[in-house]
């Protein structure tokens, strides 16, 4: 499953069920990863949610491993930080985006029946009125950079 993720972030394949069908799809993919058979969505999810931490604290050590690799190899490169706001996207239901077309949907009718001005943007107020975190899991936060809950 490990491999399978790695790939995921190798190949930059935005969601998991576009990494299983090229699992589907590659014997040399699913070889690989040491997979018969190739997972469904589900046991990715519950995968990436039982060890969220072990995850996080084995990229962490990868860093501490490579680092003085890549600052032999060219420190200048090396020295150059690189920012990248993806997260490991998780399957909640304020991800969906019916989620907030629903929420934009009930703004407008509020505004039309209280008469409100063109001044109030129901859009922002969506937005603003998203949770912190999703309802089924309270690790699981928005990310305000990208919108998304991960």
């Amino acid at each position: 499953m490990l491999k399978a993720l790695l790939l995921q972030r190798i190949f930059s394949i935005p969601a998991d069920t576009l990494l299983i069908v090229f699992l589907k799809y590659s014997q040399e993919l699913r070889d690989f990863c040491g997979f018969d058979v190739v997972p469904d969505g589900s046991k990715f999810t519950r995968f990436k949610q039982d060890f969220l931490l072990d995850l996080q604290s084995m990229f962490d050590h990868l860093v501490d491993l490579t680092e003085p690799i890549c600052q032999k190899l060219n420190p200048a490169l090396a020295d150059m930080t690189i920012f990248d706001t993806s997260g490991i996207e998780a399957w909640v239901m304020e991800n969906n985006p019916k989620y907030a077309n629903r929420i934009i949907k009930q703004l407008k009718a509020f505004a039309k029946a209280n008469n409100l001005d063109k001044s109030y943007d129901p859009y922002k107020a969506a937005y603003g009125s998203m949770p912190t975190h999703a309802a089924s899991n309270q690790a699981i936060q928005q990310m305000y950079i990208n919108g998304h809950f991960c």
